[in-house]
């Protein structure tokens, strides 16, 4: 309950720019996009990349780091933090690494040919070879 209030405060706080002094229509636009994304979203809820590319825009484009952060509601360490963090793109993960390459190979399918054990004819079977190494995959009777 008190969290809600202190939201819905900071929503109200925030939605006076005019107390704030912000005269720059970019600032007011980017503290109307924070403003909406905290009242629908929970607290401690990370903000978007367009939210952060969003002040980073502004700041390119000569807006006053401390009239940026004001506007947001954000912190110098907050700020600080995502110019440190690397611009991750979606398809990597947070360790850096390059996603998984998937080589789509298929090879010469016998159809008279059954493996050993197998309940199902070989057409049912997947192997996959990486160097040396093969796996068999295949279905097992229920």
């Amino acid at each position: 309950m008190g969290q809600a209030r202190r939201r819905i405060q900071h929503a109200q706080k925030a939605d006076n720019s005019a107390k704030d002094g912000i005269s720059d229509p970019r600032l007011k636009m980017l503290r109307q996009r924070f403003t909406s994304f905290r009242r629908e979203h929970k607290p401690r809820t990370r903000y978007p990349q367009a939210l952060r590319e969003a002040v980073f825009s502004a700041l390119r484009s000569g807006a006053n780091e401390l009239e940026v952060r004001r506007a947001c509601g954000l912190s110098a360490e907050q700020l600080a933090a995502w110019r440190g963090r690397k611009m991750v793109p979606a398809h990597e993960d947070s360790l850096g690494r390059q996603p998984a390459r998937v080589f789509s190979v298929v090879d010469e399918v016998h159809p008279g040919v059954s493996i050993e054990g197998a309940s199902h004819p070989a057409v049912e079977d997947m192997e996959l070879r990486v160097g040396g190494w093969a796996i068999l995959i295949r279905r097992v009777e229920e």
